[in-house]
């Protein structure tokens, strides 16, 4: 039974092997205290894997495109689109579900944002009129409907 947990842990630490003679093998051949630094390294390597994910999307939406040679306006552009990332990043989390839940900003700027509509004023309301024949028209409707959806914060 311990041989079985002890190949469970290798083989997610190493990724899968080979066959069991391999693993035994390497693991004769590493021991436990390179098992446990390759295991962090690891560990490590996934936390900035995420890191990397947040800059590609950053970058998505404009943030190697500085608008000044001056610090104090790159920076209120690098907050404000901070701000435009967190937006967008709980847009996805609340409103939306399946692969658009997890797609990038600019599928998410094609898909909710760019979508041709007019607003018009209507009995002392303004509404905002979709063009029924754009095939994003469905997913921008219900993004709305669940956002609409979502309770009051107390």
């Amino acid at each position: 039974m311990a041989g079985i947990d002890v190949m469970r842990q290798t083989s997610l630490v190493l990724g899968s092997p080979a066959s069991a003679s391999t693993l035994w093998r390497t693991l004769e051949a590493i021991g436990p205290v390179q098992l446990t630094k390759i295991a962090s390294v690891r560990a490590r390597t996934r936390i900035h894997t995420h890191v990397e994910a947040g800059i590609r999307r950053g970058k998505a939406l404009s943030l190697n495109l500085m608008p000044s040679k001056y610090f104090k306006v790159n920076q209120a552009w690098c907050t404000l689109l901070a701000l435009a990332t967190d937006l967008a990043r709980w847009l996805q989390l609340l409103a939306t579900t399946g692969k658009l839940a997890r797609a990038e900003p600019a599928t998410l700027r094609t898909r909710l944002l760019d979508v041709p509509a007019k607003l018009t004023d209507h009995t002392r309301r303004r509404e905002l009129k979709l063009d029924p024949t754009w095939p994003a028209s469905t997913t921008v409707v219900d993004a709305w409907d669940a956002a609409q959806a979502l309770p009051d914060p107390d």
